[in-house]
């Protein structure tokens, strides 16, 4: 087996299915918005596809809503993963006013579905900033 191919844990079908598991949830579809934002959410579900596939993220849906664990590759003794909780009005309240940059939106966004706070969010850094990123990305869409 390749070096490439056994960083792999799963199968890009059943990653995908996985990411698709957090885009049904929320009823989102790529299609629906315009094409600028169409190739920029491609490549952020490709980045999410990729992060599911290597075991750093994982999607699962219950009864009680979607569940979404970022497993960090620079974990640290305090913090190996974040947990964040199903998007609500609260944590889009917690984004701030309109205009204020994506990438702030986004920290503040995800700070407040895993409890970490935007702080916790910006201490990321390399692909687990990238991973949440995409994955915050796609939250501000739907």
């Amino acid at each position: 087996m390749s070096e490439k191919a056994s960083k792999y844990k799963l199968s890009p079908e059943v990653a995908r299915a996985q990411v698709d598991v957090l885009l049904d949830h929320y009823d989102f579809e790529v299609e629906d918005l315009p094409e600028a934002q169409q190739a920029v959410l491609d490549s952020c579900i490709a980045r999410l596809v990729k992060a599911v596939r290597m075991g750093r993220l994982q999607i699962t849906k219950s009864d009680t809503g979607v569940k979404v664990v970022q497993t960090l590759k620079r974990a640290t003794d305090s913090n190996g993963g974040i947990e964040y909780a199903e998007l609500t009005g609260k944590a889009r309240a917690a984004m701030g006013p309109i205009g204020d940059n994506e990438y702030v939106k986004i920290y503040r966004l995800l700070g407040s579905l895993s409890g970490l706070g935007e702080a916790g969010i910006t201490m990321l850094k390399g692909a687990d900033i990238s991973v949440a990123e995409s994955l915050g990305f796609i939250f501000l869409q739907v």
